[in-house]
């Protein structure tokens, strides 16, 4: 059996810790298990510390690593790696499989890399093709989109004989991009509040890389960009607040000029919130977080936003309950009732209700229902209690586009757009006329005014 422990230090976002790593190979398989040890609480995706006490992060599960096995003469072979377990004690087990082991006879030289963006990674010698996206997406408080950080390790030889042996090696990966973290540091403009919850950030600096595709040469850990882009948007978890905000965003490392302007960009869900920043010189450097401290004040531009629609769907998943997803108003609360004991099912004698509150200064400009008949020409009719006013109709083969027995198929209700007041709730009925129908989900559509 021939055995490869792989010991690597990972340099994480603003310091370095050691991490074990070993890889098994065994002789007659093409399976490679890589374990890495965790030191000092640090990782990669989530984001823990200040800038006082220093940022850590952590491996976690899913992980993806990539690797470039070179030899003397042949072709490069990709190897990917995924984390699939991490243990109490923050040791994460690598595991890949790769056609080349049996018949390695010659040193081998590997490049790796992070993140593993492609299930066969395609490579050419020493470089991989990829991405600092310029639409970035924060899953959670307190972390960075992985997709778009990337690192590189030293290079390391291996002189494999093909038969039973253990070698060990050390190498170690450092980050290749500048981490930014945009905080608000005060709020001091009449036109927004900072309980007004932030969609998204962007930083532009025009003239200058900050993200796009490029190649990758491991070795170095350049990136030659192919198509650059000046500019990098983060897209906030929900319920994040202008006061309260703490956006990260993965940059390719600049400087700013004192003749340069860096544009800082808020948009909350009223307004867009822009700062330009000049006459002063900035750096973004590899492999180090910079703390952007932004106060609101009257030297922002604040521009109100234009109305932006938003969907959002309730599936029935039981008699009394429903499931939402899409663009759910953070305060929303929907409750859902049946007459039949048949999921969904609506009669001429039995009825489902949805009703819906939270969209407080929300306007309602479209409900649709995803319903199909029992029967073939056969009518539905709803109620839609909204703004204090209540409009009725009829699902039939000239009022429902898409009349179906066979399928679900969306249908589309008959009312005047409404703004819903304070602490309102509406709610559509749908029932039977002269037919049976399965009702599947609602659809509701509105405006954040």
């Amino acid at each position: 059996m021939s055995v490869i422990i792989l010991l690597l230090a990972m340099v994480c976002v603003c310091a370095c810790g050691e991490k074990d790593y070993n890889i098994e190979n065994q002789k007659n398989t093409t399976q490679i298990i890589l374990n890495a040890e965790k030191h000092d609480e640090m990782s990669r995706v989530a984001i823990s510390g200040d800038k006082n006490n220093g940022f850590v992060t952590r491996w976690e599960v899913g992980d993806r690593l990539g690797a470039i096995a070179m030899r003397d003469g042949g072709e490069p072979i990709g190897i990917a790696l995924a984390a699939a377990s991490v243990s109490d004690e923050g040791v994460a087990t690598f595991t890949g499989t790769t056609d080349v082991i049996d018949t390695w006879s010659s040193p081998f030289i590997f490049y790796t890399y992070y993140p593993l963006v492609e299930d066969v990674p395609q490579v050419t010698p020493w470089s991989v093709a990829g991405e600092i996206s310029s639409v970035q997406t924060m899953t959670a408080e307190g972390s960075y989109d992985p997709t778009a950080a990337w690192m590189v390790g030293q290079a390391v030889e291996m002189d494999l004989s093909g038969e039973d042996q253990q070698v060990e090696f050390t190498t170690r990966f450092r980050h290749l991009n500048c981490f930014v973290n945009l905080s608000c540091r005060e709020v001091n403009n009449s036109a927004v509040s900072a309980d007004d919850i932030v969609r998204s950030v962007r930083l532009q600096v025009e003239g200058e890389t900050l993200s796009g595709a490029f190649t990758l040469d491991t070795r170095t850990g350049k990136f030659t960009f192919t198509d650059p882009c000046d500019e990098v948007c983060a897209e906030l978890p929900t319920g994040m607040t202008l006061g309260g905000l703490s956006a990260w965003l993965v940059v390719n490392p600049f400087e700013l000029g004192v003749d340069e302007v860096l544009v800082v960009e808020i948009v909350t869900d009223g307004y867009t919130i822009s700062k330009r920043v000049s006459g002063i010189e900035m750096f973004f450097p590899e492999r180090e977080v910079v703390t952007l401290n932004l106060g609101v004040d009257n030297s922002c531009r604040v521009t109100p936003n234009a109305p932006v629609e938003r969907s959002v769907t309730y599936t029935v998943t039981g008699k009394t309950s429903v499931s939402s997803s899409g663009d759910v108003p953070e305060a929303s609360v929907s409750e859902y009732k049946q007459q039949s004991y048949s999921q969904g099912y609506i009669t001429t004698s039995y009825s489902v209700t949805l009703s819906l509150e939270g969209y407080d200064n929300c306007c309602i400009t479209g409900i649709s229902v995803n319903l199909k008949a029992k029967n073939s020409d056969k009518e539905a009719m709803y109620a839609i209690v909204i703004g204090g006013d209540t409009y009725y109709g009829v699902l039939n083969n000239s009022t429902w586009s898409n009349y179906s027995i066979t399928d679900f198929n969306l249908a589309v209700l008959s009312f005047i757009p409404t703004i819903i007041g304070e602490n309102e709730t509406f709610n559509i009925t749908l029932m039977g006329n002269t037919g049976n129908f399965y009702v599947k989900s609602f659809t509701i559509d509105y405006i954040v005014q």
